[in-house]
């Protein structure tokens, strides 16, 4: 029950983080609606998907790609740049992380002298 509770939580946020990288390149509009739209997607996607990271990862850009289009009235070239940028930026970042939390935990038990 807690890890669908974590898992609801970040996607949220990267939802709304995904929503505030639109609005700095599109005009801003109401964008409730637009959340709890994609954080079902996501989450619904997170959860089939969770195997095929690939697959997941498409079919994520893809739903940015139609519901940026469809809400901000913007091209499907324009929307799928941006899609492609947000995840790109998300994918460092998640790497960063990783790469991070790798390094001080594999030193964790590491006594300095």
């Amino acid at each position: 029950m807690f890890e669908w509770i974590s898992s609801l939580a970040l996607v949220i946020f990267e939802v709304i983080c995904c929503v505030m990288f639109f609005e700095s390149f599109c005009k801003e509009q109401e964008k409730y609606v637009l959340i709890g739209i994609q954080t079902a997607e996501f989450f619904a996607c997170g959860m089939f998907l969770s195997q095929w990271i690939i697959i997941k990862q498409i079919v994520g850009v893809l739903m940015i790609v139609i519901n940026m289009c469809v809400y901000f009235g913007i091209s499907i070239p324009k929307s799928g740049i941006l899609s492609v940028l947000y995840t790109s930026l998300v994918w460092g970042a998640d790497y960063l992380v990783y790469a991070g939390n790798s390094i001080m935990f594999s030193r964790a038990g590491e006594v300095q002298s």
